[in-house]
């Protein structure tokens, strides 16, 4: 698992995509997401990789937190139930 803080992952896109195709890891949490509901999770990970996880800050700007977990993590976990 890796824990980051993005401090805005709005604003980093691409780069943000980029890291979680290079670290390849089962969990990835992102702190300080900025994420709302006008962005769509796709933007980050557009293959859809991931399985994304958010909980958007209500109010204001900043804060969140986004969970991605790599969808072979949840296919080889369900074929076990």
């Amino acid at each position: 698992m890796h824990i980051f803080n993005a401090r805005s992952v709005v604003n980093e896109i691409s780069e943000s995509h980029l890291l979680l195709q290079l670290i390849a890891t089962t969990y990835t949490l992102l702190r300080e997401a900025w994420l709302h509901d006008g962005i769509y999770s796709g933007l980050f990970d557009p293959y859809s990789e991931f399985t994304v996880l958010r909980k958007d800050r209500a109010n204001g700007r900043g804060g969140g937190v986004c969970v991605c977990v790599c969808q072979e993590t949840l296919t080889d976990y369900a074929s076990h139930l």
